[in-house]
Order: C-alpha cells, then structure tokens, then sequence
C-alpha cells in the first residue's frame, strides 16, 4: 500500500535543529520528496495557529496542507492561497465532545497545583488549558493533577511532556480522547485513508498516542528515549512488524530518513 502523507511534528522534528546544519540542507530535500510523490502534508504540533504561521516563515518550511494545532483541539486547512483556515465540521465534532464542559470551568485548578503557571493567553483554547512547570516538579503536579480530575469527575484529562527546546515541563489539558492521535484520526477518516498510508513523525510524549495508533512512525534521532521504548513495545505488543523507524539522525534529517524508507518499502 503506498504512502499518501506524511503527517509530522514541528519542534524538535520537523524543524531544523540548531545544532545540525544538515538539517537545513535536508529540509529542501524533503520539499522535493514530498513534491517527486504528491505527498499530503499535515503538521500536527502542541503549537497554536499563529505561532505555526510564524513557524513556517521563519524556518522556511513547507506550506502544509493542514495543520492539527493546539495538541488536536485546533485544526486548519490550506485554502489553496498558503493561508490555514478553521476546520469548521472538526470544531462541532469537538463541541460536541465536551457536551457543554466549557474550559473556562478549569481554571480554578491553578490555585492547586503548586510550581505549575498558566501559560500565555495566545496558547489557551476553546479546547485547551495549557501550565508551564519546572521538568524536575512535573510528576508531582501532574499526579495532583490526576487526583483533582477524578475526584471532580472532570470530563477532561492531560498530556505531559519536556519541551525539547527549553527543557521545561509542559502540561497541556485536553477533553478525554483528544490528542494529537485523534485528531489524525478524525482527519484520516475524513481523507478516507487507511493507518498505513500515513507516516507519522515526533520526537516527544505528546507524539506517543499517534506514533502509537497503527501509523507507519519515525522517531527522529534526537526523539526522547523513553518515547522510542514505548512505541517499540506498543508495536511489538500490536503485532506490528516494520512501521517504526528509529532514524539515525535527529531533526530534520530524521524525517527525511524514516520518510524515504517507507516510500521505499511501500512503493507500487
């Protein structure tokens, strides 16, 4: 079955890296790929819509033809002019998710979890609640959080991870389902396109539900290692046997290594 779109994170993947100027050279590299196979591009990233605009500017990355923002509660589709607009039929599939539970209902729990701060307005949503965190407190205030979930009965759960930049904790709660993995799902259904014609790359634990839904993955070289274990297992356990591809080399060049092994393996 050929490969019909690669669907990847930004930071820490899809972005060039500092610190490996191939990257920068590779990115071209990719274009072209995705150019030779008529790839659909999808980013899907803890990014709100403005700063994955800012994003594609300032990295020079390729304009997608959707975009999965705000950790899967925001979805934007290229109108064909390179300016993203809001999947209206997703945001009413949301709404009717959450079946009244506005978000402006869990703002309380700040006073709750000590060490975690809101993060800025322009990162909330009408579908997400989002707290920075030193990394080294981030299981202790994710457990709280936890806790004052359920004995709320809070229709709402949460995604931790280590930003890969700052190295900071970042807390993101979501509606119960919702993430990164869904919302692919939710597009793919609608795309009419099976797991296995979808690439899906990431490097951090928001990637985990999607590198683990059934997709062909890559996890860049520079991914954390506790996220390759992961997805190794819940592949080996799945019975699945070549749709992960640890890449050799981080960032950029990660995606373009995984992405070209599966173009390999799954050509006509």
């Amino acid at each position: 079955m050929p490969v019909k779109a690669l669907v990847t994170d930004l930071d820490g993947t899809l972005i060039p890296l500092a610190a490996h100027r191939g990257n920068e050279e590779d990115l071209a590299q990719l274009q072209q790929t995705l150019n030779d196979h008529r790839l659909l591009l999808v980013y899907a990233t803890g990014r709100h819509p403005a700063s994955v605009c800012q994003a594609i500017t300032e990295f020079g990355l390729p304009q997608p033809n959707w975009a999965i923002c705000d950790t899967g509660t925001t979805m934007l589709e290229n109108d064909g002019t390179g300016i993203l607009r809001l999947v209206a039929s997703y945001h009413e599939h949301l709404s009717e998710r959450v079946n009244g539970f506005a978000v402006d209902q869990l703002y309380e729990l700040e006073t709750f979890l000590d060490g975690a701060q809101l993060q800025e307005s322009e990162k909330q949503g009408r579908f997400k609640l989002c707290f920075y965190t030193d990394s080294e407190l981030l299981d202790d205030i994710t457990a709280t959080l936890d806790r004052l979930l359920q004995a709320r009965g809070i229709p709402w759960s949460f995604i931790s991870c280590i930003d890969p930049i700052t190295g900071g904790g970042l807390i993101d709660i979501l509606p119960d389902g919702v993430t990164k993995a869904s919302a692919v799902s939710w597009w793919a259904s609608a795309q009419q396109l099976s797991t296995e014609e979808i690439v899906y790359a990431g490097d951090s634990g928001n990637d985990l539900a999607a590198l683990s839904a059934g997709h062909l993955t890559v996890t860049v070289g520079n991914a954390q290692l506790s996220v390759v274990e992961t997805v190794r297992r819940a592949h080996a356990d799945a019975g699945w046997t070549n749709r992960h591809h640890h890449s050799e080399h981080p960032g950029t060049s990660g995606v373009l290594e995984g992405l070209r092994r599966f173009l390999d393996d799954h050509s006509d």
